[in-house]
């Protein structure tokens, strides 16, 4: 009898464990699964370089990423799309021809040629020479929303001259899983309705700031409204559709980034039936 019931204990242990992993929610120090199966992977990539300045000196400049990406959804083939979607979207590296792992290290020697090299500098690397400017760019790009078959990534890059922090920037992509595409404004409204929501978001922005008028706005340092327009660098969110404007884009370098939701009950009556986020639009 006994033997019989640690046989049944043993049993049920044993299904209460494939339970917990068939149930997504799988996670340890470098794998997690979310609720729509996707398995998500963190890597973390540096390469440095340097460049003389006159004789004596020289530039440093290094760039660092902390990337999440798609490890695992559905299949293998569906992995396969997600993470050449990923490649080309989020990391701007075209992922036909090169493995993922691959495509890291392009995406970080991007980063460090975006500093570009004048004609008369050489790449220098001894270290007897004094560096005067020393470049630091940290990007982290991770899910900021995982479910109803959106993932959402924010790429996230803070640089940095001689330890002061010059530049933060945040930009995102949104992708559907059941098509496999990468989502714009035209997959979620029509044409028309975008000034609609771009005066949307002029109301909003008063709103948040407690301002009057444009004119409030201006004294605050928004010098260009114009431009104050629903553009592609938005989030899919539980509750809203978030937009995020640059530092300049619309106000001055002490405004910072501008970031205003909307929530879906606003949006509504502007967007596309069937649109690829329609789940969360009740």
């Amino acid at each position: 009898m006994m033997m019989r019931d640690t046989i049944k204990y043993a049993l049920l242990s044993a299904l209460l464990l494939l339970l917990c992993y068939s149930c997504g929610g799988l996670k340890n120090k470098s794998l997690e699964m979310s609720t729509d199966s996707v398995a998500l992977r963190t890597v973390n990539v540096i390469d440095t370089t340097s460049y003389m300045l006159g004789n004596d000196h020289k530039c440093s400049v290094t760039a660092e990423a902390a990337i999440t990406y798609p490890d695992g959804y559905k299949d293998e083939d569906s992995t396969q799309k997600l993470q050449k979607i990923f490649s080309s979207s989020v990391l701007d590296v075209p992922a036909d021809s090169i493995k993922l792992s691959e495509a890291f290290h392009r995406f970080v020697k991007n980063v460090l040629n975006q500093y570009g090299e004048d004609v008369d500098e050489v790449e220098f690397d001894k270290d007897e020479r004094v560096v005067v400017y020393n470049y630091n760019s940290r990007t982290s790009i991770k899910p900021v929303y995982n479910k109803n078959g959106i993932i959402s990534f924010c790429k996230e890059e803070i640089t940095k001259k001689n330890d002061k922090v010059t530049m933060t920037s945040h930009s995102y992509i949104n992708i559907s899983l059941p098509s496999m595409n990468v989502l714009v404004l035209s997959n979620l409204f029509p044409e028309e309705s975008i000034s609609d929501i771009s005066d949307l978001l002029k109301r909003k922005l008063l709103v948040q700031l407690n301002a009057k008028d444009e004119a409030d706005l201006i004294d605050m340092g928004y010098f260009n409204l114009d431009n104050l327009v629903a553009n592609n660098n938005f989030s899919i969110g539980e509750e809203g559709i978030t937009w995020t404007f640059g530092i300049f884009d619309i106000a001055c370098y002490s405004v910072g980034e501008t970031v205003i939701t909307l929530d879906y009950e606003s949006l509504k009556p502007y967007m596309l039936e069937n649109n690829e986020i329609a789940d969360l639009v009740k």
